[in-house]
């Protein structure tokens, strides 16, 4: 059985499932206020980035429980590929992860 499923709490997704085209934004600064700020412009997902934003891991996790609490997806754009940063961010509830690509 294969269906869409609606979950409020998944903008990201949702808008893909339906066909939209997602609005979203990076967001490098370390503080959750100018998160709650983007989150309330309408965006379906933001992407904090911990790639080349000066965010450390406190900073992470609360900007995805602010993004979250804001209807918003969050995603995390990590450094590198370490199976330890991927787990953090998924601990911190990201909805999804951006990783570099190495060529």
């Amino acid at each position: 059985m294969t269906g869409s499923i609606f979950n409020p709490q998944v903008r990201l997704l949702n808008a893909l499932q339906a066909g939209a085209k997602p609005i979203m934004t990076f967001l490098g600064l370390p503080s959750s206020r100018p998160v709650q700020m983007v989150a309330q412009t309408g965006v379906d997902g933001i992407i904090i980035d911990c790639e080349h934003g000066h965010i450390s891991n406190d900073a992470m996790h609360s900007s995805t429980a602010a993004i979250t609490a804001m209807g918003v997806s969050p995603l995390v754009r990590l450094r590198m590929t370490h199976p330890d940063l991927i787990k953090r961010a998924l601990d911190a509830e990201a909805h999804g992860i951006v990783v570099p690509m190495i060529c």
